[in-house]
């Protein structure tokens, strides 16, 4: 299935619930938000040492006794989702079917997308200009990266959904990867060996990336040029607050989702 970024954080027609996971290894941030008609109406944090469904679900119970006549929940989670269904490697949430779960619980509709997923979608909607793109994510102390591709306007997800899923390519390109992942220089092998893969294949027109451990655009655009070219290099933009992103994003595809099914 493919979707196409359409302009939906103003004047669409539904009530959604956005709940958005932002995973770095010492800590997880939940973020949610209600676009009411793409007015907010609900916008806060926590943030947890580690996450279960029980926590998805209190923070449910605890929205549903506020809010009433929401028409969807989308979820953004890290790993590969296909179906609702969630695969995310070490945590609790392997090979769970969430929004199944969720939707036989609540009896409310349940959309799952990948976290990074959801945020390149959501940077493509605030910026129309920015059709061709690849979006960037490199945890704070975690060498697993992710990567969000949108190409003439279309989020591509890959077969079986896992474009961007990028553990199995950093453990065949890269040796101690625990240690590097904790120093500038190691960090900076890292988000290097990952961006030349999309330079090397998909050729985004611009990249934004978010790397607090390689924050500097020039740095790494000048590793990039130890490899390729400048001229085969796209523009490197450098982002602060992936909520901004992830919850817009999450929006756009519950609307899609929805239109669709009706």
């Amino acid at each position: 299935m493919q979707y196409r970024i359409q302009p939906v954080l103003e004047g669409n027609q539904y009530r959604i619930l956005t709940i958005g996971m932002i995973n770095h290894r010492d800590e997880k941030r939940i973020a949610y938000r209600i676009y009411d008609h793409g007015h907010k109406t609900l916008d806060k944090e926590v943030i947890k040492a580690d996450l279960n469904l029980r926590d998805i679900e209190d923070l449910l119970d605890y929205i549903f006794a506020r809010h009433k006549k929401i028409d969807t929940i989308v979820l953004g989670m890290p790993g590969v989702e296909e179906n609702g269904k969630l695969t995310w490697e070490g945590s609790k949430f392997d090979h769970a079917s969430i929004s199944e779960d969720l939707k036989d619980k609540y009896q409310h509709s349940f959309f799952l997308l990948n976290d990074v997923n959801a945020i390149a979608l959501g940077y493509s909607t605030l910026h129309p200009d920015c059709s061709d793109l690849l979006f960037y994510f490199q945890p704070k102390g975690s060498w697993v990266p992710g990567a969000g591709l949108i190409e003439e306007g279309i989020l591509r997800k890959g077969y079986h959904n896992a474009s961007g899923e990028l553990r199995p390519f950093m453990k065949c390109m890269i040796t101690d990867l625990d240690d590097k992942i904790n120093t500038p220089k190691g960090a900076m092998e890292i988000v290097v060996t990952g961006l030349l893969a999309f330079i090397c294949t998909s050729a985004p027109k611009k990249i934004v990336l978010y790397s607090q451990l390689t924050p500097d655009a020039k740095e790494v655009r000048e590793e990039l040029h130890r490899y390729v070219p400048d001229e085969y290099i796209p523009s490197i933009t450098i982002a602060y607050d992936l909520k901004e992103y992830l919850l817009p994003g999450l929006l756009s595809y519950g609307v899609q989702k929805l239109s669709q099914n009706s």
